[in-house]
Order: C-alpha cells, then structure tokens, then sequence
C-alpha cells in the first residue's frame, strides 16, 4: 500500500508534538511494508527529496512550515495530483494539510481520504480565551476564521482519526459533530 501523508512540519522543521507523531506514524507505516510519501514543507539544509528511515520526504520548496500559505495550497495539489496520485491507495492529511487536496476526491475515487486530526479551531479558540491573555485573544481571530474551512472539509474525508480523547470530543460536540 502506497501511503501519501500531507504535513506542513516535521521534527525536520521544529520539536513539537505534531510533528513527533507525524513522523512516527510514517516511520510505522514503513516497517509494517508500506510504500509512504511525505509531501511538507522545505526543510533547511535538506533537498528537496530525500528518504529518511525508509519514509520518501517530498518537500515543496519556497513553501514555509509557520504556517499554510497560498504556494503550500498550490504546490500540494499540483505535486499530488501530477506525481502522487498515480500509485497512491491512501491520503493521509496531518491536520489542515490535505484540506487542499480534497477538490481532487472525485478525480481518483479509489484512494482513501484521512484526516488525522491534532485539534479543532474551536478548540484552539477556547483554550485561547481561557487564558485571557490579549495576545492570545488576537490569534483566536485566526483560529475563527479557520473554523469555516474545518467545518466544511471535515465531512468530505472518508474518516476523521482524532490523536486523543479531549480532540474525539472536541470533534464530536457540536457545531463539529
């Protein structure tokens, strides 16, 4: 099975939760005998293809892993849709990382489409107010205005795989449910 994850970051980027089970789940895939495919973003000091650990890293370059940008939506698709899709059995969005991939879902109905969800904007904009900290107030902006896009490309994956219980419950409460 030829396995295709979508993540703007990696431990290759920066340390952080996400990016630890990113990979780790790659890593797992490889050793239980699947083909997997990283598309990211550009990884400093790195070609822009390289396999590490058996997991072939395809990473976009100009594309910056802060943050999803109109070059990451682009080049994603393009390099999904022209060199990915031939041979891929699954699609594996990392959080919002496949979001711009799903307009391709009718285009090769045979692959699976999976989002494995980190958290829900609703969720960031609620741990946000709580601290009530006026920074923190700002950047829920951001995560409001994502909440649209969550709301309307959660249920075009054939499955949504929450990485913990508080994140199933997050998407399990309404307006997500």
């Amino acid at each position: 099975m030829h396995i295709v994850m979508l993540t703007r970051v990696l431990p290759h980027h920066s340390i952080g939760g996400m990016q630890a089970i990113a990979w780790d789940l790659a890593r797992a895939f490889v050793r239980n005998g699947n083909k997997v495919t990283v598309l990211t973003t550009e990884v400093a000091g790195r070609n822009s293809s390289f396999i590490e650990d058996g997991v072939h890293v395809v990473a976009l370059r100009k594309t910056s892993w802060y943050r999803y940008g109109a070059r990451w939506w682009r080049e994603s698709g393009l390099t999904f849709s022209r060199d990915l899709a031939v041979d891929c059995d699954a699609l594996l969005s990392v959080s919002a990382g496949g979001f711009g991939l799903l307009r391709f879902r009718k285009e090769f109905p045979k692959i699976a489409f999976v989002m494995q969800s980190h958290g829900t904007s609703l969720g960031e904009v609620r741990s946000k107010w709580k601290t009530r900290s006026s920074k923190a107030l700002l950047s829920s902006l951001r995560n409001l205005a994502w909440l649209g896009k969550d709301l309307c490309s959660y249920g075009r994956f054939d499955a949504v795989v929450a990485v913990g219980d508080v994140v199933a419950e997050e998407l399990h409460a309404k307006p997500i449910s």
